[in-house]
């Protein structure tokens, strides 16, 4: 469902409602909410919320939850787009089957705090930043349970080229406080902006982990990949 006030505040929200039944019989719920509310001067305030749950009434220690909540402040000045940032608090709690449990840690949760920017230098140059910190608990009685500080930091310029071609390079840096490692590296696209709210391309990244800060970089994302981006 859908509401929007025509002053500003808009929400949606989905809500699916699963019950499977075979040779393993399965309850499932996903439920999805998201808002928006213009305060004026090129503010808005976001909302977003997520919750899921897996019940498996034969065989309990498969069930599985997760949630996530999130809010935010963007400024976009209607009259100027030369330069739009957005301040972001996630909270996302991770409640893994026994099957995927280390002894006794029960519950993963995360607290994300996201900074982005984006500056218009001239017309073919923008400065995209990416600022980001991660405080990730293990919560139970295992004496294996413990709590990381991770920083993320990422510098991108984008250079605009001829027929609506762009390249962009951009400077990652990852860092964790409790393990004292810090791993830095480049990756490096060429996009094409020539459909309208559309620009699709693809790059290279050569570090070995994600610019998305949510991530647990439990694997490799060196080499090539694929971006479809976007915009209004």
């Amino acid at each position: 469902m859908g509401y929007d006030n025509d002053n500003g505040f808009t929400f949606a929200g989905r809500t699916e409602v699963r019950n499977e039944r075979g040779s393993q019989d399965l309850d499932q719920l996903l439920t999805v909410a998201d808002l928006e509310y213009t305060l004026g001067a090129g503010f808005t305030l976001l909302g977003k919320a997520r919750f899921g749950y897996t019940r498996n009434p034969a065989q309990p220690a498969n069930d599985l939850d997760f949630s996530e909540a999130s809010i935010g402040l963007a400024w976009r000045p209607v009259n100027s787009d030369r330069f739009n940032a957005l301040a972001r608090y996630t909270r996302l709690t991770n409640a893994p089957t026994a099957f995927q449990r280390i002894e006794d840690i029960t519950e993963y949760t995360s607290d994300v705090f996201v900074t982005d920017w984006s500056l218009q230098v001239t017309r073919n140059i923008e400065w995209v930043g990416k600022a980001a910190f991660k405080l990730r608990e293990e919560l139970g009685d295992s004496p294996l349970a413990f709590s990381t500080s991770t920083f993320l930091s990422v510098q991108r310029l984008n250079l605009g080229l001829p027929l609506n071609l762009q390249l962009g390079t951009e400077y990652r840096l990852l860092a964790q406080k409790e393990a004292d490692d810090q791993r830095t590296g480049w990756a490096a696209e060429l996009t094409w902006g020539g459909i309208d709210h559309v620009r699709i391309g693809g790059g290279f990244n050569f570090t070995d982990f994600s610019d998305n800060v949510y991530s647990e970089n439990d694997y490799s994302s060196y080499g090539w990949y694929f971006r479809l981006q976007g915009k209004y």
